[in-house]
């Protein structure tokens, strides 16, 4: 199976780099028009009284703080051409979707396909349903607001997503000697600073498949091949072309 990720031609360099694919996630809240921040005001709700059931704490005042890659599963969506890669003036990025759903697994992040809804008794039925499936370092909490990150208003439902996703709510910290004095009372709560760095993921050479160009970058084609060879990737198994 393939995956997609359409951007801007500039993009090309910042992601196909000579230690592998660098992506830049974006935090859930970055997201949020009036459809998401519903989303995130019905989900809270929801997470809320899951945590409460389980007896385990509840943070009013944190916010969603997933870290979202996000890719497609057409490999010919116009609409995705259209608004994600400049009018076909930029790239689609081809990867291999078995690659990036061990790199999720080896680091406890989440890899699914999007689900597209608006009502409340659905939103609840799918976090309800992913409850005990969820795996991660993070808290109960964060887990569920990272599962919830895949729920996206049905305006949304062409770009058939496929999202990577970093629970990234809380770490945990403590000091060395605090901790023979205390033990597991030393721990303390730590939430990420937000930093650029924070953002990126980055996935084996192995993960491109291929790069498709858009025809308006038409004089671009060699370009690519060029670059590929010089960040010592292997022209042989990275199939690029033109998208007409």
């Amino acid at each position: 199976m393939r995956i997609y990720h359409h951007t801007k031609f500039e993009n090309l360099e910042k992601i196909v780099t000579p230690n592998g694919l660098s992506f830049r996630g974006s935090y859930y809240k970055e997201f949020c028009d009036a459809d998401y921040e519903r989303t995130q005001r019905v989900t809270s709700r929801i997470i809320e009284r899951i945590c409460k059931k389980r007896n385990v704490n509840y943070d009013k005042d944190t916010s969603f703080k997933p870290i979202i890659i996000s890719f497609g599963i057409d490999a010919d969506s116009d609409y995705m051409w259209a608004k994600y890669a400049h009018q076909y003036s930029g790239i689609q990025l081809i990867l291999d979707y078995d690659i990036i759903t061990k790199v999720a697994y080896d680091n406890l992040d989440y890899f699914g396909k999007c689900v597209y809804m608006r009502k409340r008794g659905r939103m609840k039925k799918f976090i309800q349903q992913k409850t005990f499936s969820v795996e991660s370092i993070n808290d109960i909490q964060s887990n569920l607001e990272s599962v919830s990150a895949l729920i996206k208003p049905t305006r949304f439902k062409k770009e058939n997503e496929i999202r990577y996703i970093r629970a990234y709510s809380k770490i945990f910290e403590v000091c060395y000697e605090d901790f023979m004095l205390m033990g597991d009372k030393a721990f303390t709560d730590s939430y990420p600073t937000e930093k650029d760095d924070e953002r990126f993921v980055l996935f084996p050479k192995e993960a491109l498949v291929g790069i498709a160009i858009g025809y308006k970058s038409s004089d671009k084609l060699e370009l690519v091949k060029v670059m590929l060879k010089e960040m010592n990737y292997d022209v042989s198994d990275v199939f690029v072309y033109l998208r007409e």
